[in-house]
């Protein structure tokens, strides 16, 4: 029996893999906004997460990457996710130091108290931690969960928990957006 379950389980994590692979052109069309029918995400999708336009503050986020070690295009992303949705307050859970830059950078003046509430999630959040990430998505706010290691549970536990927004996952950086006026939709595309 445990051969059995041996067995299984490379097989498993392959045709995982394979599945994976033959499902990149369709994420990767995604991307472009190609099978994306609602107004929001598509918008979405086309001005903040696939902008091919480059920003005025890019040098300075590739340096915080350089210097913090964070991959350059989630700082970009964070980066115009705050300046997309302007939020009231942002709490960032784990190295702070680059992703702080890059809400710096998209907030320069402050916040604007009508905007929303934003949580960055750079590592594994549990107890009263996890209950406030969500807590900032149930109340209909943004919550962005950087990094390979903790993606899964920390969007496993943001998506279960929703009842409304939509999610835009890619393999290494989720972005959940808990608006109420969003139906609950999750997007797997190339981030």
């Amino acid at each position: 029996m445990r051969m059995a379950n041996l067995l299984k389980r490379p097989a498993a994590a392959t045709d995982w893999r394979f599945r994976r692979w033959l499902g990149a052109p369709r994420r990767l069309a995604r991307r472009r906004g190609f099978g994306i029918h609602s107004p929001f995400a598509f918008d979405f999708v086309r001005r903040v997460i696939n902008q091919p336009c480059r920003y005025y503050c890019y040098p300075l986020l590739d340096e915080a990457a350089r210097r913090t070690g964070i991959r350059r295009s989630v700082l970009r992303l964070v980066f115009r996710v705050a300046l997309f949705f302007q939020p009231c307050d942002v709490r960032i859970f784990g190295d702070a130091d680059g992703y702080d830059d890059a809400v710096r950078e998209a907030l320069p003046d402050g916040c604007d108290r009508t905007g929303p509430s934003m949580m960055v999630v750079a590592q594994h959040v549990d107890g009263k931690m996890l209950d406030d990430v969500l807590a900032c998505a149930a109340s209909g706010g943004i919550v962005v969960i950087a990094g390979r290691k903790h993606l899964p549970d920390v969007a496993r536990a943001v998506w279960v928990n929703a009842a409304r927004g939509m999610m835009f996952r890619g393999s290494d950086v989720a972005v959940y957006v808990g608006m109420q006026h969003l139906p609950r939709q999750l997007f797997n595309i190339w981030i």
